[in-house]
């Protein structure tokens, strides 16, 4: 059920524009949907739709995954959040 649901949702997917951070990510939801599909199908389609999801990873982009996050105030909670972001990017 999962694995059906993980293609339902994201195996359609292509040319990611990884809007974020959001205010308070901990995980890159991106990274996140990739590894969720990385889980699912045979390692060749999986190349194949990455190969999609982010066809110019190669040249850097979408921008917001190699760029840190910054944590204006790590005293707050759920802005401290953005330095588990940069960690899971990494």
């Amino acid at each position: 059920m999962i694995r059906d649901k993980v293609r339902a949702w994201f195996a359609a997917d292509c040319d990611c524009q990884a809007w974020e951070p959001g205010g308070d990510l901990f995980l890159s939801p991106a990274l996140i949907e990739a590894v969720c599909m990385r889980r699912v199908p045979p390692a060749t389609e999986f190349a194949a739709w990455f190969d999609r999801f982010l066809p110019h990873l190669g040249a850097g982009k979408p921008d917001t995954l190699f760029r840190p996050a910054t944590v204006s105030d790590r005293s707050d909670g759920k802005i401290a959040h953005l330095d588990g972001l940069n960690l899971s990017r990494a």
